[in-house]
């Protein structure tokens, strides 16, 4: 299981990789495979690994798109 979060602003209010990073460290201890983040707008999320087999390792989340489109799945 991995864990998956986000923030998402009124529009005008950037949400900062930063940000997401630090809410991501209360949790990186579950996490042992990486943390990965996307931050866009007023949109951010964070993908927080943990690979259960080798397949898993090939998973490259958030996926983005040149709309912003964004998708995270579990």
């Amino acid at each position: 299981m991995s864990i998956i979060f986000g923030i998402r602003r009124p529009f005008g209010h950037r949400v900062e990789p930063a940000e997401l990073l630090q809410l991501a460290s209360a949790t990186e201890r579950y996490a042992p495979d990486g943390t990965r983040v996307h931050a866009f707008a007023n949109l951010g999320m964070c993908f927080q690994a943990y690979c259960t087999h080798q397949r898993s390792q090939l998973d490259s989340q958030p996926a983005s798109d040149l709309l912003g489109n964004v998708l995270l799945f579990d």
